[in-house]
């Protein structure tokens, strides 16, 4: 074991590591005298076979600590496991007396535990750091042609630092985001997921509904959205305790009047809007079938302009039907209103990242691109045959005449 950077045996007096070496028993499971790793009755099986069967082990602050023994013994393995690259199957191993299992490869680097690979002495530009990284589950950089170009996986880790609290996957105009990649990436690094569902009353992939992955969702009830209380919203949550926070933080921090127990907000839902809601429960699935009708429709029909995709095993329930306009997004939908009165509408057309209260200076051109040429077409369940007919006929020409 080793710092990124320092060496933590050498930082170490001679007396200072006879001292300590010189207290220490050699036998197995023995106490040390400042340990920075307790393992304590962990197994790792592969395919039936046991791999590792640690029952107590102790590693010494400051010291370098080799695994040595014949192939196949499980050194390997082991050192996965106490370096934050695997999770055993049972059992505990403290870092600090913290969970390892709730820490990533790298986090466990910068306390001193850093793993080499046979791989990495071909690579020996990168840094230890990134030697980590290279090796963690769930990394772009994973492969061994990826690990020639780390810069196209570094930017996954410059993402996300100690401040990182989780991530906030968007179900965009009902279209369920890629929760499968979204998840790897909050598990390896021990984050949580908070779904924005405002859109996707409905929406699921593979089988399994939006508002299900994370720790909490939330879900839009404002009058345009696919259904509506009139105003107001609601949250989706599996977890009791995080369930009473909520109700807790609607109610000006109160589950007793008066005995306030968090600084909440007054976000209560009148009985009136809550009743129009329920609903509107009732009918949803309803108009959602008739929103894909619609779509199913549009992206038949249309030419000239790039329909909106659809991901495997994703339902989308058609929020908005957003096209992509490939030249003069805007000259294209002013065309549609004056020459066809057909409405339609640019949502977010200015980045994020260009926001005033969250300007960051990159470059993100694929965002860029898609600012500039989306734009959302009639697909609510109202429309009629003529009208869906009249739509296709008015974007089919605009795009054949270049407008």
């Amino acid at each position: 074991m080793s710092d990124p950077t320092v060496d933590p045996a050498a930082a170490l007096s001679a007396a200072q590591r006879a001292h300590i070496f010189s207290s220490i028993q050699p036998a197995p499971g023995v106490a040390k005298p400042d340990p920075i790793i307790v393992v304590d009755d962990i197994t790792r099986t592969f395919g039936g076979l046991t791999a590792v069967a640690v029952d107590h082990l102790e590693i010494q602050r400051g010291a370098i600590t080799g695994l040595i023994g014949p192939n196949g013994a499980g050194k390997t393995t082991f050192f996965n496991l106490i370096t934050g690259f695997d999770r055993p199957d049972s059992g505990t191993c403290r870092l600090d007396g913290k969970p390892l299992g709730r820490m990533v490869p790298h986090q466990v680097a910068r306390h001193g535990m850093v793993r080499t690979f046979q791989l990495t002495k071909a690579l020996s530009k990168l840094t230890v750091l990134d030697n980590v990284r290279l090796g963690a589950r769930h990394q772009l950089g994973e492969h061994f042609l990826a690990a020639l170009a780390p810069w196209t996986w570094r930017k996954q880790e410059a993402a996300i630092t100690e401040r990182t609290a989780g991530i906030m996957p968007v179900h965009l105009y009902g279209h369920p985001a890629k929760m499968d990649r979204i998840q790897a990436v909050a598990d390896a690094h021990g984050l949580q997921v908070f779904e924005d569902a405002a859109q996707a009353h409905g929406a699921s992939l593979g089988g399994r509904p939006v508002g299900s992955f994370g720790t909490f969702a939330m879900f839009s009830l404002y009058p345009t959205k696919n259904m509506t209380s009139g105003e107001g919203g609601m949250v989706s949550v599996a977890n009791a305790e995080v369930e009473r926070l909520v109700r807790l933080y609607r109610n000006q921090g109160m589950e007793k009047q008066y005995h306030n127990e968090v600084v909440g907000f007054n976000c209560r839902m009148t009985d009136i809007h809550a009743a129009i809601g329920r609903v509107q429960l009732t009918k949803v699935d309803a108009w959602t079938a008739k929103r894909q009708e619609n779509a199913a429709f549009l992206s038949a029909n249309l030419r000239g302009v790039t329909p909106p995709p659809v991901a495997p095993g994703a339902v989308h329930v058609y929020h908005q039907y957003t096209i992509r306009v490939p030249q003069d997004r805007d000259g294209f939908a002013a065309a549609l209103r004056e020459q066809y009165a057909i409405g339609s509408g640019m949502f977010y057309p200015v980045p994020n990242h260009k926001l005033a209260p969250f300007s960051v200076d990159v470059e993100l051109p694929e965002t860029a691109r898609a600012a500039a040429e989306c734009l959302s077409l009639p697909v609510h369940p109202s429309l009629s045959q003529g009208d869906l007919e009249r739509i296709v006929e008015a974007v089919n020409a605009l795009a054949a005449a270049g407008a």
